[in-house]
């Protein structure tokens, strides 16, 4: 699936969760997958607004192991997206890393979801995703790395 410029740049082209990340971002797609809490459970708080979506970070799953936070997050998408394999897909649910000491990150997993906020059915997802990388200026990335690493 080619999910990783959407977070990294914004196209204008449709793309997943991943695309959003493009580097890094195919990162913070990944990040929301199946291991995170439903939808109903998360403590959603809004972190950016991008030109594809709304940035969300579930603020109960930031846990820290020395310069390392783990977390969720969520991207809302603002249309329809089409997963590799053909189907729509709205919202996506990641688990991601970030180095707060080296501004790096890396997705553990993540999901695709066929209604908005993480309703509907799971249209795709994916684990761990190894390499660290470095979060790009001027990303949505940023906006989460300040967040999670500003705590």
């Amino acid at each position: 699936m080619n999910t990783k410029h959407h977070l990294v740049k914004n196209t204008a082209a449709p793309q997943g969760l991943g695309a959003v990340l493009n580097v890094g971002l195919a990162l913070v797609a990944s990040l929301l997958v199946l291991c995170a809490p439903l939808s109903a459970q998360a403590e959603w708080k809004k972190i950016t607004t991008t030109d594809s979506g709304i940035i969300y970070v579930d603020d109960g799953t930031i846990k820290r192991n020395g310069p390392i936070r783990s977390f969720w997050s969520l991207l809302d998408y603002r249309t329809p997206q089409k997963a590799q394999r053909g189907a729509f897909f709205v919202s996506t649910r990641t688990h991601m890393e970030m180095d707060c000491r080296k501004e790096m990150v890396h997705i553990l997993q993540f999901s695709m979801h066929s209604g908005p906020m993480l309703t509907g059915e799971i249209i795709d997802s994916q684990g761990v995703m190894r390499e660290w990388q470095t979060i790009p200026p001027d990303t949505p990335l940023v906006a989460l790395y300040k967040f999670i690493c500003g705590k």
